[in-house]
């Protein structure tokens, strides 16, 4: 995630809504109703996302420093030998942690990416690049530290019930 986040904030609230600035930095306005167990049958809809252009990239792209020390376990290494000594397997990423698409998508919400893929490539290309290296800068370090990990988890949510979010074409271009 960021680090630092851009913290949560309620920005308006009302007895039917929450408008508000998630950790991520994007703002949302979520419906009261219909909250069971701390979720909604409905999504947000997104009012701002955190990157719409290459200056608030710059300052979300800072949020995504693989060299920032808070984002690995204090004595990574001993905590190496104590995981390489467990008898369960060892998974790095958990389910929904990490995806080009889907961390870009959270960057700029979907219509924003959609529309970027097309008006802005310079930017998607740039942002696919940084995630790249953070990505990798990430893994290798942990790696390097001597983890032997037996799964690695990738995710991307990039297809709704009846047909992808992009194109072939697309996804070849900016992720693939």
């Amino acid at each position: 995630g960021l680090l630092p986040g851009y913290g949560y904030q309620v920005l308006e609230e009302t007895d039917r809504y929450v408008i508000a600035c998630h950790d991520h930095g994007g703002v949302t306005k979520a419906l009261k109703t219909g909250v069971a167990s701390g979720t909604r049958e409905c999504m947000d809809q997104h009012l701002r996302a955190p990157v719409t252009d290459l200056e608030t990239f710059r300052d979300y792209q800072s949020r995504l420093n693989p060299d920032t020390p808070a984002r690995y376990p204090r004595y990574l290494a001993s905590r190496a030998r104590e995981w390489n000594a467990r008898d369960c397997s060892l998974q790095l990423l958990t389910n929904g942690a990490f995806g080009f698409y889907s961390h870009a998508r959270t960057m700029m919400d979907t219509e924003g990416l959609s529309i970027a893929f097309h008006e802005q490539p310079s930017l998607v290309h740039a942002l696919m690049d940084h995630l790249e290296y953070f990505i990798t800068a990430l893994l290798e370090r942990v790696l390097a530290s001597g983890v032997e990990v037996d799964v690695f988890n990738f995710f991307e949510d990039i297809a709704y019930k009846t047909a992808p979010l992009l194109s072939p074409a697309t996804f070849r271009e900016f992720i693939f």
